[in-house]
């Protein structure tokens, strides 16, 4: 058995290069990005939530450029300005100074991803554990 402990929910947010030519367009839609070269994950989002958003506007599944799991890859890709992902919120956030990122006004369906801490039920843990999970669970409550 487990204890989950939630500290958030985190959402998909569109995102380019700070030099792309989509960084640049000031009201960018899905259509602007029809065309646009995506890196997306092998599972998940990339094969759902994505083609069925373009869907939605009539329009084709975006053009998959690469699937890979590294989030390394994705953003050093991401920072030529040449292609287009999602990201969760808070992996956005922690990158996008350092890569150069920009987040485009782009609504994708709702879809939260809860951010969670998971240990084994009726286990003794250790103090630094305990410690950090009180600490973790203490900054997200605010």
């Amino acid at each position: 058995d487990f204890q989950v402990t939630r500290l958030f929910e985190d959402k998909l947010k569109i995102v380019v290069g700070n030099t792309s030519r989509w960084a640049k367009i000031r009201h960018v839609s899905l259509e602007d990005l029809a065309d646009a070269p995506w890196i997306v994950l092998p599972y998940g989002w990339g094969e759902g939530v994505l083609p069925e958003a373009f869907a939605a506007k009539g329009l084709p599944a975006p053009h998959i450029a690469l699937k890979t799991f590294s989030i390394h890859l994705r953003l050093h890709l991401l920072a030529t300005g040449q292609y287009v992902t999602a990201l969760p919120q808070s992996v956005f956030r922690l990158h996008a100074d350092r890569f150069g990122l920009k987040e485009l006004a782009l609504a994708l369906p709702p879809l939260p991803y809860g951010v969670a801490l998971v240990t084994l039920k009726n286990r003794t843990l250790t103090r630094t554990v305990d410690q950090f999970i009180q600490s973790t669970t203490k900054i997200f409550a605010t």
